[in-house]
């Protein structure tokens, strides 16, 4: 119960007012140790933030709790990891890898991943030979479904490939 007790410690360090709530999962097979982790995470009430602590525990639990928490990163309000190297608490933003590229946008979505750093729609526009009004509505769908992320600090809005698009992008690439 030393675990539960560190976790405790953490949670309280972080924030004083949260409650823990203990959980027994199977450990069984990678499998239903996933299943368990992610009906735990599909149970917790809509108005309590759920924040899941992948800094420590069994390894037999922290991979399938990391793999629960990205099926369901939009249930996930805080991220939490505990830093062996420098014994600091960091917040990760968990990347949504269950999205989808809306398919009427995969050209803009290819020109957004090349460039790699910022591109005013007029850029995209030219470089996919499409109207600036076709790409503004498939820059809208795209941060709709969190692949891309804009800035409006400048004149003109500027677009860039967000976490969850780039690892959408590595695995499309990967895909046979």
């Amino acid at each position: 119960m030393q675990a539960v007790a560190d976790v405790e410690q953490l949670l309280q360090e972080i924030e004083p007012m949260a409650s823990c709530s203990i959980e027994r999962i199977s450990t069984e097979t990678f499998e239903a140790t996933v299943r368990d982790c992610c009906a735990v995470l599909a149970d917790i009430d809509s108005d309590s933030n759920a924040i899941v602590s992948l800094g420590g525990g069994p390894r037999d639990v922290l991979l399938p709790l990391t793999v629960a928490a990205l099926v369901l990163s939009q249930t996930v309000d805080n991220a939490l990891f505990f830093s062996d190297i420098d014994n600091t608490v960091q917040e990760w933003p968990l990347p949504d890898l269950t999205t989808g590229i809306p398919s009427r946008t995969t050209d803009t979505f290819e020109a957004i991943v090349t460039a790699g750093d910022w591109l005013s729609l007029s850029t995209i526009a030219d470089e996919t030979a499409q109207s600036k009004s076709t790409v503004i509505r498939h820059v809208n769908d795209l941060e709709d479904a969190g692949l891309v992320e804009s800035d409006t600090s400048e004149k003109a809005k500027r677009i860039r490939i967000a976490f969850s698009g780039e690892l959408l992008s590595l695995a499309r690439a990967s895909s046979p």
